[in-house]
């Protein structure tokens, strides 16, 4: 991306993590962690007060190991991880308490967007080992997901997404980044 996603901003100035953390907050959740990797250090001062911050030393083995920092973050008493991912732009706000209704020790879910399984995921404290194990590389826990395919739970979340979208949409690449309005952050010279 040339820059790290957290610090890229939407068409109001928001930054990525920013645009999230409001979306969370209006759940309001027990805790809130974010795990960061690279440009940790400026995305410090886009955290609001109350947010616990982890530091992923090894972001660059991909997704996978970020997740296995969350979860292993995750306070042994909660219930459920519900786990997002920066760079899915438009997921509805809507979608998290849909997935907390679901929230029990025991849950493994998922939202699926018009029968299309994606994120965000929600693990009960019963399955965070098994997630911290399955996780690998830019696959995340997919795997868990495959093998334990009889005891995940969909949560369906197509009615919240906008005409014509099929999904949250997942920025990789600046042309991608480009096309959804989502810009890089601005420098203390002004220019971009």
């Amino acid at each position: 991306m040339g820059t790290p996603k957290v610090l890229r901003r939407v068409n109001d100035g928001t930054s990525l993590l920013s645009h999230h953390l409001r979306a969370l907050a209006a759940v309001d959740p027990a805790e809130i962690l974010v795990v960061l990797g690279a440009g940790a250090h400026q995305a410090q001062s886009l955290i609001p007060e109350g947010v616990k911050t982890i530091l992923n030393l090894d972001h660059a083995m991909a997704m996978g190991r970020s997740l296995q920092t969350g979860l292993r973050a995750v306070d042994p008493h909660s219930n459920v991880a519900v786990v997002t991912l920066v760079d899915l732009t438009d997921t509805p706000a809507e979608i998290y308490p849909r997935l907390i209704e679901n929230a029990t020790d025991g849950v493994l879910a998922r939202c699926t967007w018009g029968s299309v399984p994606g994120h965000p995921v929600m693990f009960g404290r019963n399955w965070i080992s098994r997630a911290i194990d399955a996780c690998g590389g830019d696959s995340g826990a997919k795997r868990l997901f495959r093998e334990a395919s009889d005891s995940v739970t969909l949560i369906e979340g197509g009615d919240l997404l906008t005409p014509g979208a099929n999904g949250p949409f997942d920025v990789d690449t600046p042309a991608q980044a480009a096309a959804r309005g989502i810009n890089l952050p601005e420098r203390n010279d002004g220019r971009p």
